[in-house]
């Protein structure tokens, strides 16, 4: 009985020595805060997980200014801004609950929070890869080493470096993947990152030449035959024909000028009948009017008349152009077995 005792005050304080996030939460919840303290002392003492280590220094704020102490409160409450800026009280708080909070914040604002950002990237070519990070300028003196977690193609590696100084790590893998962990002298995870490598170009095979020697050719064929064949496809090809000139052009201009010059002498032709009338006119307001018809007309009919003439005279001349345009091009090519005659061209 007396043994069955001693193991139960055994498990009772192993429980008792670690505890947990989820009991501070809920002595927080019920207003226990000098519990709560004395718990926040005990994980502090552990290592944590980022988020862990978040939610801790919260509540340790929180607890640190419903206890009256402002500077622990401000001082938890900036560990948190330090870690993510972006925490926010739970709702409305007292006034000596949001004071150190917002001078905490407005502390990590003016100084900056913790940031980490190595530089990971391939070297010209796909030729491997290198990591290059500067010392970590840590005021608190919270970040102690960096736990960089190398994966290349399938096959991991670690490497500590401490924050105060440079570091240089490069590998030849194709796919790689480098995470980093920075942490504290208590093994608090503080920041994490990871970047993942593209996958290296494959190289480009150089073009084949455009004529292959005779030696690297099936010998299915003669050699003659094989020379042949490779000055044939060597020699330039024929010269284009020369397009025909288009007779739309001339068709369209010599219809629209026979048009413009019917159009004048039919204007001519009214502008003599209006004279005539002008002239057998007894009413001087008819003489005046058909006068004035007759030499409107008259006017209109020289522009039209003119202006058709022209047209008419460059349709003829795009139409004899059309016809007199070489349709048909004879050319003599060279070849390895000797000359020959190409005709090419459009026939009418």
């Amino acid at each position: 009985m007396r043994s069955s005792v001693i193991v139960l005050v055994v498990l009772a304080t192993a429980a008792h020595a670690e505890p947990s996030v989820g009991e501070l939460r809920a002595q927080v919840k019920a207003l226990k805060y000098v519990e709560a303290a004395k718990t926040v002392e005990q994980l502090l003492l552990t290592p944590l997980a980022r988020g862990e280590l978040i939610e801790v220094s919260m509540q340790e704020g929180l607890i640190k200014a419903s206890l009256n102490d402002e500077a622990a409160a401000k001082a938890a409450f900036t560990r948190a801004l330090w870690l993510d800026p972006e925490q926010r009280l739970p709702g409305r708080v007292a006034p000596r609950v949001s004071t150190p909070f917002l001078e905490a914040k407005s502390d990590v604002k003016r100084a900056g929070a913790l940031v980490y950002a190595p530089d990971v990237q391939r070297r010209v070519g796909g030729d491997g890869w290198s990591l290059q990070a500067k010392a970590i300028s840590d005021a608190r003196g919270v970040v102690s080493e960096v736990l960089f977690t190398i994966v290349e193609d399938g096959v991991g590696r670690t490497h500590a470096a401490r924050a105060d100084a440079p570091v240089t790590l490069d590998g030849r893998g194709q796919r790689v993947t480098v995470s980093w962990a920075l942490r504290s002298a208590a093994q608090w995870v503080l920041l994490e990152g990871s970047v993942t490598l593209p996958v290296a170009a494959a190289p480009v095979a150089a073009p084949l030449p455009a004529l292959l020697p005779v030696e690297t050719l099936p010998t299915l064929l003669p050699p003659e035959e094989i020379r042949r064949r490779l000055a044939a496809a060597a020699a330039p090809p024929p010269p284009p024909p020369r397009p025909a000139f288009s007779r739309v052009p001339g068709i369209v201009t010599l219809s629209l000028g026979a048009g413009l010059v019917g159009a004048g002498i039919i204007e001519l032709i009214a502008s003599e009948t209006n004279a005539a009338y002008a002239r057998t006119a007894t009413r001087w307001s008819d003489v005046v009017g058909y006068t004035t018809y007759g030499r409107t007309e008259q006017v209109l009919g020289g522009i039209f008349l003119g202006v058709g003439s022209a047209a008419v005279a460059g349709g003829i001349a795009l139409l004899i152009a059309s016809f007199s345009s070489p349709l048909v091009t004879v050319s003599v090519v060279p070849s390895p077995g000797g000359a020959s005659t190409v005709v090419s061209g459009v026939f009418p």
